[in-house]
């Protein structure tokens, strides 16, 4: 009797200790739902689950530059063979013009920012700092197809030239103009940092660099946090960093369709 006495409280404490396990997990994932219902859910979260850096966010860059309104600076020694030669015509013709050797974007380049969340957790991006690496400008002439608009959207206008880099102008708005030399209005308002991006909030962001007279480098990082998660956000161009030439005082020349006419 006194072994079947033992083999029952064995039986009843084995159930008794499946019971207890079911009702940890369940109250677990009541209080994780719990407290994301009522503004909690970011902390305990992290806690059950924490996250890795390398699930946080996820972003990408592209240099824009198609054929309308953008100018390349070419080398004397490039450009001279240039001028006589038929402009180019479509989007990849351009694209090949543009990798000419020491070609470059002249007076400004524009790189397209892409940053998102992974999750419905909160990423806070702190801000935006530039490195640049400023050499002297060699002589050169500048080519462009005469057309574009104001850029409008969310970004921000940095002068290169500047030391340290400045901000010229800057758009919080999707309507809003980036440039700072538009004599168009519009209503917008400067992008400021903090800025918090998620899942389900991306930020698209345009950065407009630009330089009246260096042969600069570039580089930007945006530092960003998660709760005690840390990292930046590299726009780098791979490593490589994203060349822009001045083009004050430099000879341009405007694509007419068929040839080329100097305008400066």
């Amino acid at each position: 009797m006194s072994g079947q006495h033992s083999d029952g409280q064995g039986t009843n404490t084995v159930a008794g200790r499946r019971k207890w396990l079911l009702g940890v997990g369940s109250a677990v994932l009541i209080a994780v739902l719990t407290a994301t219902v009522t503004g909690l859910g970011e902390k305990v979260i992290n806690a059950v689950f924490p996250p890795s850096p390398s699930q946080l966010l996820s972003y990408g860059m592209e240099e824009l530059g198609d054929e309308c309104g953008v100018s390349t600076y070419l080398p004397t020694r490039v450009a001279a063979a240039t001028i006589n030669s038929a402009p180019p015509y479509s989007v990849e013709d351009w694209a090949r013009f543009r990798h000419r050797a020491g070609a470059a974007y002249a007076g400004s380049d524009l790189v397209q920012v892409s940053i998102q969340g992974e999750s419905a957790r909160k990423i806070t991006l702190l801000g935006i700092d530039f490195e640049v690496l400023r050499r002297k400008r060699t002589a050169g002439m500048t080519f462009s197809a005469a057309c574009g608009d104001a850029l409008r959207g969310r970004g921000l206008q940095v002068d290169l030239d500047a030391e340290p880099p400045r901000i010229l102008s800057s758009s919080e708005t999707t309507e809003g103009i980036v440039t700072a030399a538009s004599s168009e209005s519009a209503d917008t308002s400067p992008i400021s940092f903090p800025w918090a991006v998620s899942v389900t909030d991306p930020l698209l962001l345009y950065v407009l660099a630009t330089s009246h007279s260096c042969d600069c480098v570039w580089t930007a990082r945006i530092p960003w946090v998660s709760g005690s998660k840390k990292g930046i956000i590299r726009i780098d161009n791979g490593g490589d960093g994203y060349r822009v030439v001045g083009s004050d005082g430099l000879a341009g020349y405007s694509s007419t369709g068929t040839s080329w006419r100097r305008y400066q």
